[in-house]
């Protein structure tokens, strides 16, 4: 399987687990979180600051940041909560430019 066929196979299942993605893709864990980390040309980072993200395109940028431990909606109320994005309509969200990230106890 390609790595774009990973990605889609991603963002169409955004539900699947780690272990089912790497029995479908016979690719190590850490292959598959470095074919989804490994930015695209439409990443947000890349994005326009004035440029929306969908709650999909949210799980399927970050999700990996949290270990694939938050489905979709967790994942984006915890954004929110965390002042990451902004709610600017249905299913329209504007990434915080200036976010600093969470102070961790470590």
């Amino acid at each position: 399987m390609t790595d774009d066929e990973i990605r889609e196979l991603f963002d169409r299942n955004p539900n699947l687990l780690m272990a089912e993605i790497v029995t479908i893709t016979d690719r190590t864990p850490k292959e598959i979180k470095d074919i989804l980390l490994t930015p695209t040309k439409t990443d947000p980072e890349i994005l326009a600051p004035s440029d929306f993200i969908t709650a999909a395109e949210i799980f399927h940028y970050y999700a990996p940041g949290f270990s694939f431990e938050l489905d979709q909606e967790a994942l984006v109320l915890e954004a929110l909560k965390r002042g990451f994005v902004t709610m600017v309509g249905v299913d329209q969200y504007l990434i915080n430019q200036n976010y600093q990230g969470v102070e961790s106890d470590d």
